[in-house]
């Protein structure tokens, strides 16, 4: 039987895959379960025979109001039992050799404890802990967690990714889209890698521009840019509105509201995402993302290229630059892009 035993934070339905021991060790269990509801849909017909049957012999006065009281009040209690056990089966499933549990709920998450006995055999018992996704890492922060690293979000009920939340910087809560670093991973890359995402989420990465759109077209969304010098120093920018569109409309970049120390470079607004293979920048002049070797929001070849060649420390426009850091094409050390829910608290 598997059963509730203590109730956890959480915020959302969705789809989790058991462990494959818990599911060795419920398998058979789910299985009798099954074997029992089918017996029991058998009784139940049985007993919706005979209520007939008794309602009709009643009419003719052939059978006492005690008999038939008792008979009803069974059938009733079987319905109850039948519906039960329905709730608890159609919860779980076998897919590809693991144990899915379905439609979950907030009020579904918790501990769980999987008991399973056989003849012969000591009865076994397994406990789980089952937590439902948070839909952002601003959510993980407001459950209180105040750890920089890796998370686990569902922000649509899509399905869930992992994501790396910064709890420290600027209130916390920021889920962090972009990080430059050493010029470990390669940045030039295709519409497919950028639409997907790559690298290394405690390294260098791009989240994904899927990733992106589902979490900014969740709820009204902020920006925090943060640019990294050669001898420590670093300014940002942040845009108090932000948000990245679907596939189909090209990734489209909105953004509204700057603030910060490192200039405003977005200068791009409204512009469409452009790859070495997909070029979406309306420059007449070609590709601006193979000028500059990048992926980027391109308008005019843009005054910003934070995906750009890892170049070290020199002034040249293909590399990582925020022109307005310095007003001019100098190739930074680090970068970050993060974003968060307005709403942030």
């Amino acid at each position: 039987m598997v059963k509730k035993v203590a109730t956890m934070h959480s915020s959302s339905a969705f789809t989790i895959v058991a462990s494959l021991a818990m599911l060795l060790l419920c398998f058979g269990e789910f299985v009798r379960i099954e074997i029992v509801l089918k017996r029991q849909t058998n009784r139940l017909d049985e007993f919706e025979k005979l209520t007939t049957s008794t309602q009709r012999d009643r009419n003719t006065a052939s059978i006492d109001d005690r008999h038939s009281s008792k008979y009803n009040q069974e059938f009733v209690n079987m319905k109850l039992m039948l519906y039960a056990q329905t709730s608890k089966i159609k919860k779980h499933e076998v897919r590809d050799g693991s144990l899915i549990l379905k439609d979950f709920t907030t009020t579904d998450s918790g501990v769980y404890i999987c008991s399973a006995t056989s003849p012969g055999i000591s009865h076994k018992e397994s406990r789980s802990t089952i937590k439902v996704p948070f839909k952002d890492c601003s959510e993980i922060f407001q459950s209180g967690e105040r750890r920089n690293g890796e998370y686990t979000v569902n922000p649509d009920n899509q399905g869930s990714f992992q994501v790396y939340c910064d709890m420290t910087t600027d209130g916390g809560g920021w889920t962090v889209f972009q990080r430059r670093k050493d010029g470990s991973v390669d940045f030039y890359l295709n519409w497919q890698q950028y639409k997907t995402g790559f690298g290394n989420l405690n390294g260098e990465f791009w989240l994904g521009n899927d990733y992106i759109h589902r979490l900014t077209a969740r709820t009204p969304s902020s920006l925090r840019v943060e640019i990294g010098d050669w001898d420590g120093s670093w300014k940002y920018a942040k845009y108090g509105s932000f948000s990245v569109g679907a596939e189909s409309d090209k990734y489209r970049l909105s953004f509204v509201g700057y603030s910060g120390s490192a200039g405003d470079s977005m200068t791009f607004n409204n512009r469409a995402f452009t790859t070495k293979d997909r070029d979406n920048d309306g420059d007449p002049g070609g590709n601006c993302a193979v000028q500059r070797t990048g992926a980027w929001w391109y308008g005019n070849c843009a005054t910003s290229n934070l995906n750009g060649k890892y170049l070290g420390n020199v002034v040249k426009k293909g590399g990582l630059y925020w022109y307005h850091y310095k007003r001019n094409w100098q190739s930074f050390k680090t970068s970050e892009m993060k974003l968060r829910p307005q709403n942030h608290k």
